[in-house]
């Protein structure tokens, strides 16, 4: 669970990222593209925590656009909340991160 936690706590933090990045986003990257972009780049500022690129692309992938847009969009929503798709993503993140 301490993967988990570490994705969820990243993914909290991506509301300030999602939010900030307005049009200067590469317009030709997918709404999945930008969301590994968007967890990894949260993920590198933790401490301790090495996240797999390609893997979490390869979780990413598994998302609709709308549910990959809606996590861009409500980062900071109750994990509780979360469809299935994106409890699933999650927990696939969660395998795409090792702590050193």
């Amino acid at each position: 669970m301490k993967y988990r936690a570490v994705t969820a706590v990243a993914l909290a933090g991506l509301t300030l990222v999602a939010v900030g990045c307005g049009s200067d986003g590469d317009s030709d990257a997918t709404v999945q593209e930008q969301l590994v972009s968007a967890v990894v780049d949260q993920l590198e500022k933790v401490d301790g925590v090495n996240a797999d690129e390609e893997c979490i692309s390869d979780a990413t992938a598994s998302l609709s656009d709308a549910e990959a847009q809606s996590l861009l969009d409500n980062l900071d929503v109750d994990p509780a909340t979360l469809s299935e798709e994106q409890q699933a993503f999650l927990d696939a993140t969660g395998a795409c991160i090792s702590l050193s």
